[in-house]
C-alpha cells in the first residue's frame, strides 16, 4: 500500500479482516468504503490547497508553492474533516466503536486491533465545551499517553498511567474516590478483571489523563480551579509529565513507543512566512510505534474515516514529515523555541 488514495481501501480491508464476526452491531468494517467521486474530491482538494498556500505565500513576499510538509499535514487532517468524514458517518463510527469488544487485552495483536477504533472523540457529545460537531479538539494529549501505554503492555500499561496521573493529581481532583467514583470503579475493574475492560473504560482513562494534565498546566499558569483554562496541552507540559513519570517513560522506550507533536492541518501563519518552525503550527499528539523489525505505524486518536491506525508506508512517511517535537527527548519544546 503506497498512497493516500489506497488508504481507505487498505484500512477497510484491515477492519474486514480483524473486526468481522465481532458482534459490533453497526459494523466498523462498513464505515470506510470510499466512492470514486470521493477519491476525486480528495485529489482536487489537495491541488486546490497547494494553490491556496501559494497565493498566501506570494502575498507575503514568498514565491514558492506549498511545501511537502504543508500538504502532508493537510492530507492527514482531511481524514477527520467533516467534508470527507461526514458528521453522521462519524457518529455511526463512534457508536459502533462503543459496542466493539477489546478482545484479549494481554495479546498485543488484539490490542492493536482494538486501538484501530478507539479515538479521543466521544459519541453524542457535540455540545460540550471542547467539542466541535462531535470532534473532541483537546484531549489528544491524554489519549496518546493512554493509547501508547495500552499498546505497550495492556493492563499493566494502564496501571502505570494511573500511578503517574495520581502522583500528579495530589489533591485527587480527578483521581480521588470522592471526586471521581467512575475512576475508582475503573481502577477496581482493572485490578480484579481486566478482561472485562471496554472502549468506554479506555476513553475514561484517556479523558482523566487529559484533565490531570490540564489542571497541572493551569496551576503552572497561576490559574485557579474555577478559572477558564486554555484548550490543549503544551508540549513543554507533556515533557514535564514524562520526566516525572520515569516508569511510564521507560515502558514507552522499551516497547518502541513515542508520543509526537504534529501539525495536522497545514494551515500557515502569514506572520511567520519563511520560518520553518512557526510557518505552520503543531496542534495534535499521536503515537509512533516502531517494531523490532523496524516497521512503523501511527496511532492517531482523532476519529478518522480510515480508522485510528496508520500502518502503510506513505501514511507513516507523511506523519514523519509533519512532526514538530518528540515528547520526552532532549530537544527544547517546540512551543518554547
Amino acid at each position: 500500500m503506497g498512497s493516500w488514495i489506497d488508504q481507505d481501501k487498505a484500512i477497510e480491508g484491515f477492519h474486514d479482516q480483524n473486526m468481522a464476526g465481532q458482534g459490533t452491531g453497526s459494523s466498523l468494517a462498513g464505515q470506510h468504503a470510499v466512492t470514486q467521486p470521493e477519491r476525486d474530491d480528495l485529489n482536487h482538494d489537495r491541488s486546490t490547497y497547494q494553490y491556496n498556500i501559494a497565493r498566501i505565500l506570494q502575498a507575503n513576499g514568498g514565491t514558492r508553492t506549498a511545501s511537502t510538509e504543508m500538504v502532508d499535514a493537510f492530507r492527514i487532517g482531511q481524514a477527520s474533516h467533516p467534508a470527507h468524514f461526514k458528521p453522521e458517518d462519524k457518529e455511526a463510527y463512534l457508536q459502533a466503536a462503543q459496542k466493539a469488544p477489546l478482545g484479549d487485552v494481554n495479546d498485543p495483536a488484539a490490542r492493536m486491533k482494538a486501538m484501530s477504533f478507539i479515538s479521543q472523540d466521544v459519541a453524542g457529545q457535540a455540545g460540550d465545551k471542547d467539542m466541535d460537531g462531535g470532534v473532541d479538539k483537546s484531549t489528544c494529549a491524554g489519549a496518546s499517553i493512554v493509547g501508547a501505554a495500552f499498546l505497550a503492555e495492556g493492563p499493566e500499561g494502564l496501571k502505570a498511567v494511573m500511578k503517574a496521573i495520581e502522583k500528579q493529581d495530589p489533591q485527587g481532583l480527578h483521581t480521588g474516590a470522592k471526586n471521581s467514583p467512575e475512576y475508582k470503579a475503573l481502577k477496581e475493574k482493572l485490578a480484579k478483571d481486566p478482561q472485562s475492560l471496554t472502549v468506554s473504560d479506555i476513553q475514561l482513562l484517556q479523558q482523566t489523563t487529559y484533565h490531570v494534565l490540564e489542571s497541572k498546566q493551569a496551576r503552572g499558569m497561576g490559574l485557579g480551579q474555577n478559572d477558564e483554562k486554555p484548550s490543549g496541552i503544551k508540549d513543554s507540559e507533556m515533557d514535564d509529565f514524562m520526566k516525572k513519570s520515569p516508569e511510564l517513560a521507560s515502558m514507552f522506550k522499551k516497547n518502541g513507543m513515542e508520543i509526537q507533536f504534529i501539525d495536522n492541518d497545514g494551515n500557515i501563519d502569514p506572520n511567520h512566512i519563511g520560518d520553518p518552525e512557526k510557518e505552520t503550527a503543531a496542534e495534535h499528539y499521536v503515537v509512533r510505534m516502531t517494531g523490532k523489525d523496524g516497521k512503523q505505524a501511527i496511532y492517531d486518536p482523532n476519529a478518522r474515516r480510515g480508522g485510528q491506525i496508520i500502518d502503510f508506508d506513505d501514511g507513516v512517511k507523511a506523519y514523519n514529515g509533519v512532526t514538530k517535537d518528540t515528547i520526552g527527548d532532549d530537544v527544547k519544546p517546540y512551543l518554547n523555541r
